[in-house]
């Protein structure tokens, strides 16, 4: 069978109502370690995958960024080249979890949650919306680590509760 002209444009008007549809689809990006990548974990046993199929049924873009052995000193390299080849047209969403790296290398608390604000407010200038998680306590760590660990979580649950650095938006 023989196209017509009208037939490809029309063809061509809902390739690109699709593309717009699917490009202004909410995108949820999951980064930074390890425990993002899901080391030991099946693709579908790690938190972005259970992310994508049980809660948005497949109808979210999910990309998981995670790197294991990744530092947030590196992500803050390595990530806005990643983040910007997943960014959709419509809401854009990070899930960060990380800074347990930072730690094991030596890193304080203060000095990971300065690098996580970092991230957050380039994040936010350049469209995303930032949701950050507390790193697990990590049970199998140093003490010192574990020490470090929990005084991460305690700078963040600050932050969540008391918005000490937030600011606007």
């Amino acid at each position: 069978a023989c196209t017509t002209a009208a037939t490809s444009e029309e063809d061509h008007a809902h390739l690109a109502a699709y593309f717009d549809w699917h490009l202004a689809a909410p995108v949820v990006a999951c980064t930074v370690d390890s425990l993002t990548a899901g080391l030991g974990l099946t693709t579908r046993q790690g938190y972005p995958w259970l992310l994508h199929r049980n809660r948005w049924r497949g109808c979210v873009s999910v990309p998981n960024l995670g790197l294991v052995g990744q530092t947030m000193a590196s992500a803050l390299i390595n990530d806005p080249a990643k983040l910007a080849s997943v960014k959709g047209a419509g809401k854009n969403i990070i899930v960060l979890l990380g800074g347990v790296n930072d730690i094991a290398g030596g890193a304080t608390a203060a000095t990971v949650w300065t690098r996580l604000k970092t991230y957050i407010a380039a994040a936010k200038a350049e469209g995303w919306q930032v949701v950050i998680c507390s790193p697990p306590a990590c049970p199998g760590r140093p003490e010192a680590e574990r020490d470090e660990i929990l005084a991460l979580r305690t700078l963040i649950a600050a932050e969540l509760v008391f918005g000490v650095s937030s600011g606007s938006g």
